[in-house]
């Protein structure tokens, strides 16, 4: 249990640390405000409603390639099957599919589509709501 604690204590420390140098370099580079407010949202996020662990991260740093897609396919299979698009797929495809989901993040009031600018994908909602 003590080493669940510090490994805990170490991380709040780490997001505390991530944030502050964030900050700093956001500042040194001359980065605009609006942009230093998304990637401050980003952070509040991952710190807040992710208890401060980024998942793709995690998985890709703590997890050997089996089972890194393993559980890549735990998190994503129900959100990929409940898309009525690939129910006439092969499992192949979809396993293909889930193995290379691209995580992204948009904060309340953000433009995700454009409809001048044609998408190259599609997106699925695992929080929040769109319109």
């Amino acid at each position: 249990m003590t080493s669940f604690v510090h490994s805990v204590d170490v991380s709040e420390d780490n997001v505390a640390h991530k944030k502050k140098t964030v900050k700093w370099f956001l500042s040194d580079q001359g980065i605009s405000l609006e942009l230093q407010e998304r990637v401050t949202a980003y952070f509040d996020y991952v710190e807040q409603d992710q208890q401060g662990i980024d998942e793709i991260s995690f998985l890709k740093a703590n997890f050997p390639t089996n089972l890194k897609d393993d559980m890549m396919l735990h998190i994503t299979c129900d959100m990929v099957l409940q898309c009525s698009f690939f129910s006439d797929c092969d499992s192949g495809f979809i396993r293909s599919i889930m193995l290379n989901l691209d995580q992204r993040f948009y904060g309340q009031g953000w433009m995700i589509l454009d409809k001048f600018i044609p998408a190259n994908g599609m997106f699925f909602v695992k929080g929040g709501t769109g319109e």
